[in-house]
């Protein structure tokens, strides 16, 4: 039996101090997950955020399923367990998790801004299948509803190992933790992750993953993104935050009390 593991976690953009409501609205998020292995002889797919579990059909021999999420940490990932199915569906074929949506940097002051990007990833794949994890960033175009929709494309990575599957885009090479890139404010930006696996039936697990994180030291703005995508500062308040929260509470019990406890001190 052959396992194939890859995950994505996409960028979280991260602003100092607390984020101001704002009216403007990004456009959603899309995804597209796609199973076609065996040759892609039974084909599979979904664009649907959510996921697309192909366990159980031909050509899979174990947990075999294409994952989409947002949230304070939007994510891809696929796995896939392929077996050796007849003689005329051996393996091949190529299993597809894609995730793409938008992010602003919100400034009262014009211009732009430097973004630092810190992107790790990791490919693991002893057996020779192609594996392919991919970031792309940049000034978004009109076409929401569509992937690759860029006006201008500022940042790319693509680490590609014993070859890149066909849908690939063009590799760069092994990711580089740290990265400078620049937003004008008031400007929408696309995020677009893929993961592509070419699965043969060897019988060897294969996995990679991408953990991207934007940041800004800048004060004064913040960073708005497509509905169900947000900060993971504004999904769990920090342990200073938690302190103030519970010593406000407990004050407010307290003037409760006492106010509670004042006719009756005046009764006796």
């Amino acid at each position: 039996m052959k396992k194939f593991m890859m995950l994505v976690i996409p960028p979280l953009l991260l602003a100092t101090g607390v984020a101001p409501a704002s009216a403007e609205v990004l456009p959603n998020a899309i995804s597209y997950e796609y199973f076609g292995i065996g040759y892609a002889s039974a084909i599979l797919t979904s664009d649907t955020l959510g996921t697309l579990d192909y366990s159980g059909r031909q050509g899979c021999g174990g947990t075999c399923s294409a994952t989409t999420q947002l949230g304070s940490s939007p994510s891809v990932s696929a796995t896939v367990n392929q077996v050796y199915f007849d003689i005329f569906h051996t393996g091949g074929g190529e299993v597809q998790a894609k995730l793409a949506y938008y992010v602003e940097y919100v400034n009262p002051v014009a211009g732009s801004y430097a973004v630092n990007l810190h992107a790790t990833d990791s490919i693991f794949a002893p057996d020779h299948s192609a594996v392919s994890a991919s970031l792309l960033f940049g000034q978004a175009g009109t076409s929401t509803a569509y992937f690759n929709n860029f006006a201008s494309l500022t940042f790319q990575e693509t680490q590609c190992v014993n070859g890149c599957p066909s849908a690939a885009p063009n590799p760069t090479g092994a990711f580089i933790p740290n990265n400078e890139v620049q937003m004008v404010a008031n400007t929408p930006y696309l995020v677009q992750l893929t993961v592509l696996l070419d699965p043969t039936s060897s019988g060897v697990q294969i996995s990679g993953s991408i953990d991207p994180v934007f940041s800004t030291d800048i004060v004064g703005g913040h960073f708005i993104y497509s509905p169900g995508v947000f900060d993971v500062a504004t999904a769990v308040p920090e342990s200073s935050t938690w302190a103030m929260m519970i010593l406000g509470f407990a004050g407010v019990g307290f003037m409760a009390y006492r106010r509670k406890s004042k006719p009756a001190l005046m009764a006796a």
